[in-house]
């Protein structure tokens, strides 16, 4: 299913230069060692395989800022994959928010002592208290980028 978002992953590690991508997609293996880097043993185990494209997640590109890089997502595996991070990541700094055709919205934040997930359903919440959520728990620098530069549902449809 189609999703539409922004993933900022802060000190990749020596994984960065994999993540920025090309064609379009990053590579399974590039995302399996971003995994392992996070701490996790057998880090793709639950991410369906048949979600990605020619061996990798598709995206509509990446590109690197503060220290790190900045993932613009295009599929909802991203989702599984951000929020599989959130809940069991170590040593990695991930901050996002990603938008499913038919307007479910999830927030992601982790970092170290802290792991924030929230969503917001345009179909039948009144109140997207998962981004008043979120946007306290960013980085100022972070806050204000995603604010400025991403759409992260506070605006009226």
């Amino acid at each position: 299913m189609e999703a539409d978002g922004t993933l900022l992953i802060l000190n990749p590690k020596v994984v960065l230069p994999k993540l920025l991508v090309t064609f379009n997609c990053i590579s399974w293996s590039a995302l399996t060692e971003l995994y392992q880097l996070a701490g996790f043993k057998e880090p793709l185990e639950e991410l369906d395989y048949s979600l990605l494209v020619n061996e990798a997640l598709p995206t509509q590109g990446a590109e690197e800022a503060f220290d790190g890089v900045v993932i613009y997502s295009l599929s909802d595996a991203w989702m599984y994959f951000a929020k599989k991070l959130v809940e069991q990541g170590r040593d990695i700094e991930l901050y996002g928010v990603i938008e499913r055709d038919g307007g479910n919205i999830e927030y992601y934040a982790v970092r170290e002592g802290l792991r924030f997930w929230g969503e917001f359903s345009r179909e039948g919440d009144d109140d997207n208290t998962a981004l008043a959520e979120w946007l306290a728990v960013l980085p100022n620098d972070v806050r204000e980028y995603f604010l400025t530069q991403v759409s992260v549902g506070c605006e009226e449809d």
